[in-house]
């Protein structure tokens, strides 16, 4: 009985260990965060913890997950932070994944119908009012696959391309790029980032 109950305690210390913290923080100070049912205002520098719901309404926020995902959410976007994957549940954002020498790397950021993965890129994913799903590669390469779409291979999107996942047809179509995000906040390096957490 004594194991259980240890082994209950570090699972549920685990489950909410710190993940990740806000970096900035800009416009209105009415975005908050959901954790465990309890909703917090966002402040810059605040902790972020796996399962942790942000939902920026009028502001606009930079977030850092560890180990090398950053992402800047538009107004009225809402994400939520698991363990392996980020969930984005509305809006825009801009993501940048760092690529990382001798640790895990794969980032994913996932819609309802969409999984885009990457190891190192910067790019756009946006969920329409239609239910499609909008993606552009600045940087690197992302893989992306749906449930709905069934092949063999996930599709790759590169440098300099756009993607759309159309909910109606549950089919991909390629297009031009396009950046939708008009005033991201910029990325840091990895030493800002440092200093931010110290």
């Amino acid at each position: 009985m004594r194991f259980i109950l240890t082994l209950v305690i570090l699972l549920s210390t685990f489950a909410h260990a710190d993940t990740g913290l806000i970096l900035k923080l800009m416009g209105q100070k009415n975005g908050h965060l959901l954790r465990q049912g309890e909703k917090r205002s966002l402040e810059a520098n605040m902790i972020l913890k796996m399962g942790d719901e942000i939902f920026s309404q009028e502001s606009i926020l930079l977030i850092y997950i560890k180990p090398n995902l950053q992402i800047s959410l538009s107004k009225n976007a809402h994400i939520k932070i698991n363990r392996s994957v980020t969930d984005l549940v509305k809006g825009l954002v801009r993501v940048r994944v760092d690529k990382v020498s001798n640790q895990e790397n794969d980032q994913k950021i996932q819609t309802r119908d969409v999984v885009v993965g990457t190891s190192g890129a910067e790019f756009e994913i946006m969920i329409e009012k239609s239910k499609d799903v909008e993606l552009d590669v600045f940087q690197g390469e992302v893989v992306v696959s749906s449930p709905h779409v069934h092949s063999f291979v996930p599709e790759i999107v590169k440098s300099q391309e756009g993607l759309t996942f159309r909910y109606a047809k549950k089919v991909f179509l390629r297009r031009k790029i396009q950046s939708r995000f008009k005033d991201p906040l910029g990325f840091l390096s990895r030493s800002e980032i440092k200093d931010k957490k110290r």
